[in-house]
């Protein structure tokens, strides 16, 4: 039997922020045509924890082994009940564990208890298996799409979930 491998989530400080960087670098090289510019277009990758709070929301890491491999946060979106996840990231070797699932609930879990009644997001189109994986938990890709204007010429889904 192998041996069981400790995971564990927990609230993100500003500490974490070079871990999430990294992170949200290697998972989006996955993708042709992706541009990660930290300064120009996600300085709040920066301060991860406190742009969260600042935003009346909450970030979130995930340690496999003691080490930080996942990040999501959420605020509340401009909707009344309404929340917005952001950057669910997990590395490649972390995948296939839960950790997604459980970073996911974990953030449904705190918006409902700012009494949301739904959860929003955005997803590049690029990014089938985060879809995939939103999809099997209970994410509906809504009909709408934005345009961003960056510098990967990004289009996202909307996606929506009643809490």
């Amino acid at each position: 039997m192998a041996p069981a491998v400790s995971t564990s989530i927990r609230a993100a400080t500003d500490a974490d922020s070079a871990a999430v960087i990294e992170i949200v670098r290697t998972c989006w090289s996955a993708y042709p045509g992706v541009v990660v510019d930290i300064d120009g277009e996600m300085p709040e990758l920066k301060r991860w924890a406190l742009h969260h709070r600042s935003l009346g929301g909450r970030a979130w890491v995930a340690e496999l082994e003691g080490r930080v491999v996942a990040c999501i946060a959420a605020t509340r979106d401009e909707r009344p009940g309404a929340w917005t996840l952001h950057k669910l990231n997990v590395l490649p070797e972390a995948r296939r564990r839960g950790i997604g699932a459980a970073l996911v609930g974990e953030a449904e879990s705190a918006a409902c208890e700012q009494d949301a009644v739904c959860m929003v997001l955005w997803s590049d189109t690029r990014f089938v298996e985060s879809h995939a994986l939103y999809e099997s938990l209970g994410y509906a890709r809504m009909p709408e799409t934005r345009r961003l204007n960056d510098l990967s010429k990004t289009t996202e889904y909307r996606y929506r979930k009643a809490l």
